[in-house]
């Protein structure tokens, strides 16, 4: 995870699809009812063995916002281990989350390149 820093909207941006379109990251279906997204991922530095389960009952542009929101758990673990709750983190990650949906959004390219990527990697066609 490259980040050029301090991380701006675009910059964060750039970090995720990064994430999402590295080789360790896999994506899957899972019927989920209290959430639509969880992370799994060995947090060393940089974090390796990403798995991110997706609400197989949610729509693909749901699936674009639970899948930032799961890798913004992974990108800004650095900033929040030690230093805060699990469950104030999870305050902050929404908090981001919403921002960098409405900024993916705002932009057809961007929503389209998500929602492709996503696609290829749940029908593990992003397997190498």
């Amino acid at each position: 995870m490259r980040g050029n820093y301090p991380l701006t909207r675009p910059r964060l941006h750039a970090v995720l699809l990064e994430l999402l379109e590295h080789g360790e990251v896999r994506l899957r279906y899972r019927a989920m009812s209290d959430n639509e997204g969880f992370v799994d991922w060995d947090d060393i530095m940089p974090p390796t063995n990403i798995t991110i389960d997706v609400d197989a009952n949610t729509n693909p542009t749901a699936h674009v916002s639970a899948v930032v929101h799961e890798l913004l758990h992974v990108a800004l673990y650095p900033m929040f281990c030690g230093r805060m709750s699990d469950d104030y983190a999870e305050v902050a990650v929404l908090a981001y989350e919403r921002d960098m949906f409405e900024y993916i959004r705002k932009s057809p390219a961007r929503m389209a390149r998500w929602m492709a990527t996503i696609e290829v990697k749940l029908s593990n066609k992003g397997d190498d």
